[in-house]
């Protein structure tokens, strides 16, 4: 994979787990590629750590690493930061905002639907081979394939692909901008930053069962975080390289280490990273491996198909000669990027590049 082909157009298109190429005045962000990356694979981890603990370790136990979790906060925040461009046509106009709604819908949509169909048959055919023990009602099952929260069998706010709750999350964020866009197009980030501001403790003022549903909509606040970084990035603000060296260290270790103490802290926490990250790009972003880019380029595949991969995982770890929670993440590591980079190469990118011919078949007269 060359790297000169992250650098040919304008552009800054970014899916729900922040996956796409970043181009804002023809440069590409390889350090927030690192960053999904890391990302991915700090939630594969956690969920690896689930899968021993819970699932496969007698008697089960709930204490272990859930660290990895802060993954979900990177993606956020790295979304945050790059919506704000994909409004913006290459021209640098902005879109209209059923432009900007249908462009993220082609790149979000089609994959999900994929990997929670595949969940749907497998459950089917196979009800052993999932980790669940039903795929719950038909409502349950409409609401994960339209990204509205609702509640599992078991008493769970989760779709049927159980990383799906992020997309709802993310949904309601391109919801927010679509809709800025078509109120005020001359003033879009300040009505989305209104928003945000207003949706994130929007559960407290409903009623105790129906909060529920929305129990994590203050992580709108991630996203509002990156936006904010956005407008700072633009107007040239950046950390010095030592200490966006040492913010970058120091919030890396925090996320995986560090003590949880209110409810937003790893919010704060990943936008130093990712500002950190933004700050030394002119000094190492064009040093880093292409593997990490790669990851990075493949992060959503790897997200979404990392779910599908605890069942071969754990039949992997039943069978090793060492069972514990090395082979379990060994396994779950191996089956997820491997799985994940080829889904991306073979699936997600046809898919991309199928939406991307067709808008330009539509935008040629005759």
């Amino acid at each position: 994979m060359a790297r000169e082909g992250h650098t040919e157009n304008l552009r800054a298109d970014v899916d729900s787990c922040g996956r796409e190429d970043v181009r804002v005045k023809k440069q590409t962000f390889f350090s927030l590629q690192a960053m999904r990356a890391l990302a991915a694979v700090m939630v594969v981890l956690h969920h690896s750590c689930w899968l021993w603990y819970e699932q496969l370790q007698k008697p089960s136990s709930t204490h272990y690493w859930t660290q990895g979790s802060a993954g979900v906060d990177i993606f956020f925040v790295l979304s945050g930061f790059i919506i704000p461009s994909s409004m913006y046509r290459e021209d640098g106009t902005l879109r209209t905002g059923f432009e900007f709604l249908a462009r993220r819908l082609e790149r979000v949509v089609p994959l999900y639907w994929l990997f929670t169909t595949i969940k749907v048959l497998l459950f089917l055919m196979q009800p052993a081979y999932s980790v669940a023990k039903t795929i719950g009602s038909p409502f349950h099952i409409a609401a994960s394939y339209l990204f509205l929260p609702s509640w599992d069998q078991e008493g769970n706010v989760a779709p049927l692909l159980p990383v799906g709750w992020t997309l709802s999350l993310e949904m309601g964020f391109y919801a927010m901008a679509a809709l800025a866009l078509w109120i005020n197009r001359r003033r879009p980030f300040f009505l989305l930053a209104l928003f945000l501001l207003l949706l994130a403790p929007f559960p407290q003022f409903l009623p105790v069962r129906l909060a529920g549903l929305f129990s994590r909509s203050y992580m709108f606040v991630e996203f509002l975080l990156g936006l904010l970084l956005w407008g700072l990035f633009r107007s040239g603000r950046r950390m010095s390289v030592p200490f966006a060296t040492f913010s970058l260290c120091a919030s890396m270790v925090y996320l995986m280490v560090g003590p949880v103490y209110f409810a937003l802290q790893n919010s704060f926490v990943a936008a130093m990273l990712v500002a950190s990250a933004l700050s030394l790009e002119t000094t190492l972003g064009a040093k880093l491996p292409l593997w990490l880019v790669y990851l990075g380029d493949a992060s959503y595949s790897i997200y979404l198909i990392h779910w599908h991969m605890m069942k071969p995982a754990k039949i992997l770890v039943m069978h090793s000669s060492f069972p514990g929670i090395g082979s379990t993440i060994g396994a779950m590591l191996l089956l997820s990027l491997t799985v994940g980079t080829f889904c991306y190469r073979f699936v997600e990118q046809p898919m991309n590049s199928y939406f991307k011919v067709r808008r330009l078949k539509v935008s040629v007269p005759g």
